[in-house]
């Protein structure tokens, strides 16, 4: 997302707990400025320049990053492993609902 991706201090529910999220920063910023990379449950605050990527589990981790100054822009290319993916193999090829259906009428 751009020009000016930031977000505030959260976890990624619906992605894989045991699973690692991706973030690479982009854009022309400066990074000693803005863009820094917070992990809160660790009490890390990382400078974040533009290329860079990091790995780690943002739905264990709450994390956010510093907004940029105005003038510049920022991108975030975000991967991650979905969690109702995981689920759903999980489960047999079928959704929790229909599990939990299944479950019932047995």
């Amino acid at each position: 997302m751009g020009p000016h991706s930031f977000s505030p201090p959260h976890v990624d529910e619906g992605n894989n707990a045991c699973g690692w999220c991706v973030v690479t920063a982009l854009g022309p910023f400066d990074p000693d400025k803005g863009g820094h990379l917070v992990l809160w449950n660790m009490k890390l605050i990382i400078r974040f320049p533009p290329g860079a990527s990091i790995l780690f589990p943002s739905a264990l981790v709450t994390h956010s990053n510093i907004p940029i100054l105005p003038h510049e822009k920022r991108y975030s290319m975000v991967q991650y492993s979905a969690g109702g993916l995981f689920r759903w193999r999980l489960n047999i090829f079928l959704s929790s609902m229909t599990t939990v259906e299944i479950q019932r009428n047995t």
